[in-house]
């Protein structure tokens, strides 16, 4: 555990561990949750998200269940990265949350579902970017 990490994010662990549900329990949710909408090894898109799936690999391998996703995945801060150097936009910073208010967007960041909810807002901004200049 990263404790830079944990006082960014401002996760505290004893208060974390309280509430946290077995690992077990997790990947077992996520399954059913992907069954119950037919999804098929999904494409997980998210911002810095190679994080996120070393993170659930390695959940999913402990607990000897097969890692239900694709290895595609679509990360907003390489596309970011991207449009920056294309210059189709100009960013200071490649973290979601000053990225997402850069374009009016206001979540309680470093929350899974906000992040998620986030992570979704800012691909969707950047698609209409993509589409704006494919359409000149």
């Amino acid at each position: 555990i990263n404790q830079k990490a944990m006082e960014i994010n401002k996760i505290d662990l004893l208060l974390h561990n309280e509430s946290a549900i077995d690992e077990s329990d997790a990947c077992a949710s996520i399954i059913k949750i992907l069954k119950k909408y037919d999804l098929i090894n999904p494409v997980l898109y998210g911002h810095n998200v190679s994080f996120d799936i070393s993170f659930l690999r390695k959940i999913f391998e402990r607990n000897m269940i097969s890692y239900p996703f694709d290895y595609h995945y679509n990360d907003t801060m390489v596309l970011a990265i991207s449009l920056k150097d294309a210059g189709l936009i100009t960013i200071d910073s490649f973290s979601l949350s000053k990225m997402c208010r850069s374009y009016g967007m206001n979540f309680n960041f470093h929350n899974a579902l906000d992040d998620a909810l986030a992570s979704v807002g800012l691909y969707k901004k950047f698609m209409e970017i993509l589409k704006h200049e494919t359409n000149k």
